[in-house]
């Protein structure tokens, strides 16, 4: 990795755990840091905007001595982008509790996933940058119900993919998606067993209030699935992008700190058990050293740590700075949506084939099948 990428994950460590100016932790960091320059910064937003991870690095940024903070203009610049964060979260935490207790009251039980149920176990919550709204019903005729409903108050319904259970709406200036099923391009023993793991894991179903300050009088608590499912959907979700397109360390930020705050919960043996049934156990053993010698998750916490795989623990953290969130840099080289529909297909089918390249040098088998089940779908979409 590149020195400013070296320190943008020292920042971007010191802001997820937010460790005590007095411990053995934040000295190291501060000592990899000195003599950064201005132009160094500069980089580290960028870095930071690709992966983002903005509310992590400024809060990491916050916590160094001044000597070693940026000008004026880069610290203020990330603290209004911040205040942003902040209040699109806000904005967020009132209104998924309202529209799933408006749903849940005409009959369509549902669940969020991820998002605001992730943002909780950050140390600073309204610091993670929110995404899409994706609400889970796990039976069709309350996903066939709930699409009826979101389609008289949005503004944009978006269609069906053939063979998939996934309809998306704007709705009140958000992304609303909502999910009959849950598919992945993984390998084939994923791919084959998904579904079964998620009726047999999903319960029991937990209450979570996301609003720090509830209004009187509305709701301020949402419905989340068990935290044995949670985690290893987070996980597998992140991995399904990151074989497939790529992801940023939001993605994988959301994996730790679920399992990082919730691993007293979690139990062990049955996600040891999912794992090996779902065949991703040599996904979750490198991620697992890489968020262990690369992000600064504790070690204790991290089911299924191995030593010995640091050299593709390293591949991999290049891997994710290579390509950042959903394949970012892929997509800044796509073209724009008015072009000719064949030559845009074209080009972002050509920008795919690197990350299938970089990816087979850790996973060659899944790479590969990934790869054939992306040209099988190219094709029918021709």
């Amino acid at each position: 990795m590149k020195a400013t990428e070296i320190k943008f994950l020292q920042i971007y460590k010191l802001g997820l755990y937010q460790p005590s100016p007095d411990s053995e932790t934040f000295q190291q960091i501060v000592e990899t840091l000195h003599g950064i320059k201005e132009e160094d910064w500069a980089e580290i937003v960028d870095i930071a905007l690709t992966q983002t991870v903005v509310g992590q690095v400024t809060d990491g940024m916050m916590l160094l001595p001044r000597s070693i903070q940026p000008s004026r203009n880069i610290y203020f610049s990330l603290l209004k982008r911040v205040s942003d964060i902040e209040a699109e979260n806000k904005r967020m935490n009132a209104f998924v509790p309202i529209l799933m207790n408006n749903l849940i009251s005409k009959g369509c039980r549902c669940l969020l996933l991820k998002g605001q149920g992730v943002a909780v176990n950050y140390a600073m919550p309204l610091h993670r940058q929110s995404g899409d709204i994706d609400l889970y019903f796990h039976h069709d005729a309350d996903y066939e119900h709930a699409k009826l409903l979101l389609e008289q108050v949005s503004d944009r319904v978006g269609g069906e993919k053939p063979g998939r259970k996934h309809s998306d709406y704007n709705c009140a200036g958000f992304v609303v998606e909502l999910h009959g099923d849950i598919h992945s391009s993984i390998c084939k023993q994923c791919d084959k067993h998904l579904m079964n793991w998620v009726g047999r894991r999903i319960e029991p179903i937990q209450k979570l209030s996301i609003s720090e300050a509830p209004v009187t009088g509305k709701p301020s608590e949402i419905l989340i699935a068990s935290d044995n499912f949670n985690v290893l959907f987070i996980f597998i979700h992140l991995l399904n992008h990151f074989m497939n397109g790529g992801i940023g360390l939001r993605q994988i930020s959301d994996w730790m700190m679920y399992m990082d705050k919730n691993y007293t919960k979690i139990n062990t043996k049955l996600l040891e058990e999912d794992i090996n049934m779902l065949g991703v156990r040599k996904f979750w053993c490198l991620f697992a050293v890489l968020a262990v010698e690369f992000l600064g998750f504790p070690k204790h916490h991290m089911p299924f740590y191995e030593t010995g795989h640091e050299k593709k623990a390293m591949q991999l953290m290049r891997n994710v700075l290579r390509t950042g969130n959903f394949g970012a840099k892929q997509k800044k080289k796509q073209l724009s949506v008015n072009a000719n529909p064949i030559l845009k297909k074209i080009v972002t089918f050509a920008g795919q084939i690197p990350v299938y390249y970089r990816n087979a040098k850790l996973f060659p088998s899944e790479s590969i099948y990934c790869f054939l089940k992306f040209i099988g779908s190219t094709v029918r979409e021709f």
